[in-house]
This record gives C-alpha cells, sequence and structure tokens, in this order.
C-alpha cells in the first residue's frame, strides 16, 4: 500500500475514532512518525515530540466529541509535527 493511501486510511481511522484503541494508536504513529530525518539527535529529538503529540492526540480522541472540531484540533497537532521537523532539518530557521 503506498504511503498516500495509508496516511488516508490513518486519517480516516481517527476522524470517527470514540477512543483511543490499537488501531488509532496504530494510525497516529503513522501520522506522527517522519522518516526523512538522518541524525541520530535529529531522531531522538522528534521521538519525543512524537510521543507528546501521539498522547495528546489520545486524550483528545478519548475526550473530544467526534466533529469538525476535534478534526480542527487533531490536524493542528500535526501541523505542529511538520513545524518541528521543519525546525530539526534546518537547525531551528529557514
Amino acid at each position: 500500500m503506498s504511503s498516500v493511501l495509508r496516511h488516508n486510511k490513518a486519517n480516516a481511522t481517527i476522524s470517527f475514532a470514540e477512543a483511543a484503541t490499537e488501531q488509532v494508536e496504530e494510525a497516529l504513529e503513522l501520522l506522527f512518525d517522519d522518516p526523512i530525518l538522518s541524525e541520530d539527535e535529529q531522531k531522538r529529538r522528534a521521538a519525543a515530540v512524537r510521543f507528546a503529540l501521539v498522547a495528546t492526540a489520545k486524550v483528545i480522541i478519548d475526550n473530544v466529541p467526534t466533529g469538525a472540531d476535534r478534526q480542527m484540533a487533531l490536524k493542528k497537532l500535526r501541523e505542529i509535527r511538520h513545524d518541528c521537523n521543519e525546525a530539526l532539518l534546518t537547525g531551528g530557521g529557514f
């Protein structure tokens, strides 16, 4: 299965989740992973950020009703992940 299809499936899984089940946790790990980081220190820092974002996403899924607002909150967590990874790749600047 292509990366795009896996991400689309993961998005669908978390969009309608009622609780952070094992399937939801696997989808979150996929969505918050980023294979382009190369340095060990970058990977260590990215893993710490990913751990915090996945934990936050689980809290949102377990406690916020399904709907557009929850979906936007989860999308913002993904945007945070992208911004953090960009900072790791560039050393904090553009």
